[in-house]
């Protein structure tokens, strides 16, 4: 059971260091205006809330508190913040605050 959560972790952390990584010029490439970054986002902030196991069929919306520091909002209403630590885990937990 702990390999199993360690490569769920390591495979979250690698989608989400993808997307919000600065340096990521494959992605710039593909995302060639501001809309198109969003949506690129938006798929790697589900990807990792749905490998934590919290219920989510789709991010609609994000606010970015730092960096690699999102709230991600589901169609739901359900909201999520991930983060990355200082250790570099992932980390997906229940947003309860409104901003």
């Amino acid at each position: 059971m702990r390999i199993a959560s360690i490569c769920v972790l390591y495979v979250a952390g690698l989608i989400f260091v993808q997307a919000c990584s600065e340096g990521n010029y494959e992605d710039a490439a593909i995302a060639t205006d501001d809309a198109e970054h969003a949506e690129i986002v938006k798929r790697d902030l589900f990807a990792i809330i749905s490998l934590q196991g919290a219920p989510c069929q789709r991010v609609i919306e994000y606010d970015v508190q730092d960096e690699l520091d999102y709230v991600a909002t589901c169609e739901t209403g359900d909201r999520y913040r991930v983060h990355v630590s200082s250790e570099g885990r992932v980390h997906v937990n229940a947003h309860e605050g409104t901003e």
